[in-house]
């Protein structure tokens, strides 16, 4: 099958990336014919996969992009995706769905799957912006770009069934919308955890990023009786100073060590007891999922729709095979329970690698090669 994904990029930047490098390669294996059209692509990526870049726009810094980001980026990619050739694909996947328009332009009547990363990618899109006519048009026109995508694919791909429900919900779509749900997916280990041993050892990974709520773990580190215990923060970003300060000011920093970002995470998951995860706005974590395949249990924030948006109640079970806060008291409070006695942490380690194995990337890619081919025959 000739298969076209229309992505931001696919490296190891990010979740979204990582998934997006993972599927490419992972169905480029299985015999299908691959084209990724993308700002960036790994060297593995580019070395297996036939690549398209697309040139990021030079107008992303312009101060006044929110007022015309949408449009300007539609007809950035319709003018790059225009000029694709030799590609004939039978079947599209997309993430960005201000690509949608140039999609069809380019490629009319060919299906079209569409795979966002996002858990409500207006939302997203408007954290931060100031309050106001930015936030409101920014929602606005991302919301009418995401639903003219959910309705004019052949199908949308969400992680877990409640994204589904949202996704339906939000976006006023109809009940008989075509909406698969595809599990998350990694690479998960070959070989089993080796048993730790001696004091705790805890990992944050992530962008060093607001939504990641860093600043939460760090405060909660203050006062904890230094018995030998180390955070491991495995990622960069524009908050690194701030949180290097506040790691400072808590006077933990030889308990604390930053390693800035790294194409391949897993040997600090190798030797962690347990993932510190607060983060504020997640659609379904593939840091919380890779942990887990390596038997280190993740400690998160219960969703409340308020502050703390995510899925992992659908994943975790608190005390089985991990740990969910109630509150940021409740994360604190666990948190410090476990850097002094990383037991109960190493008890669930088992059964963490359990429950995350149904998420490898064989197994996900059964699913994508069947809704593939259901939607090449319709």
């Amino acid at each position: 099958m000739k298969i076209l994904l229309v992505v931001w990029a696919a490296n190891r930047m990010g979740g979204a990336e990582v998934y997006s490098e993972s599927l490419a390669l992972g169905l480029s294996q299985r015999g299908h014919q691959v084209t990724i059209a993308c700002y960036e692509a790994s060297p593995r990526v580019q070395s297996e996969v036939r690549v398209v870049n697309i040139p990021r726009p030079q107008f992303a810094g312009w101060r006044i992009i929110w007022r015309l980001a949408t449009q300007l980026l539609r007809i950035h990619w319709s003018r790059h995706l225009g000029k694709l050739q030799g590609c004939n694909p039978d079947v599209i996947v997309f993430s960005p769905s201000v690509c949608y328009r140039a999609i069809v332009k380019r490629f009319p009547g060919v299906p079209t799957i569409y795979l966002p990363h996002s858990r409500i990618a207006p939302l997203e899109v408007a954290d931060g912006l100031p309050t106001g006519l930015a936030t409101w048009l920014a929602r606005r026109t991302h919301h009418a770009s995401e639903r003219e995508a959910s309705i004019r694919c052949a199908a949308i791909v969400r992680f877990t069934p409640s994204l589904a429900r949202l996704h339906l919900s939000y976006y006023n779509l109809p009940p008989t919308t075509p909406i698969a749900v595809i599990p998350q997916a990694i690479h998960f280990p070959s070989h089993p955890p080796n048993p730790r041993r001696g004091a705790c050892r805890a990992v944050a990974v992530g962008r060093l990023v607001a939504s990641k709520n860093l600043p939460l773990l760090v405060s909660g580190l203050r006062g904890i009786p230094k018995t030998g215990w180390k955070v491991d923060i495995v990622g960069d970003g524009p908050q690194r100073s701030l949180l290097e300060a506040n790691v400072a000011a808590a006077s933990v920093q030889d308990c604390v060590a930053f390693h800035g970002h790294q194409n391949d995470p897993n040997p600090f998951f190798e030797t962690a007891d347990f993932l510190a995860f607060p983060s504020r706005l997640e659609n379904f974590s593939l840091v919380v999922l890779e942990a887990m395949a390596h038997g280190v249990p993740a400690l998160v924030m219960l969703a409340d729709n308020r502050t703390y948006f995510n899925v992992h109640s659908e994943l975790l079970c608190d005390g089985i095979d991990g740990f969910i806060a109630e509150d940021e008291a409740d994360f604190h409070r666990r948190m410090r329970s476990l850097l002094l006695d990383p037991q109960p942490a190493r008890a669930l380690a088992a059964a963490a690698r359990k429950k995350a194995s149904p998420h490898a990337w064989p197994l996900v890619l059964d699913e994508w090669e069947s809704l593939l081919a259901r939607i090449t025959h319709m």
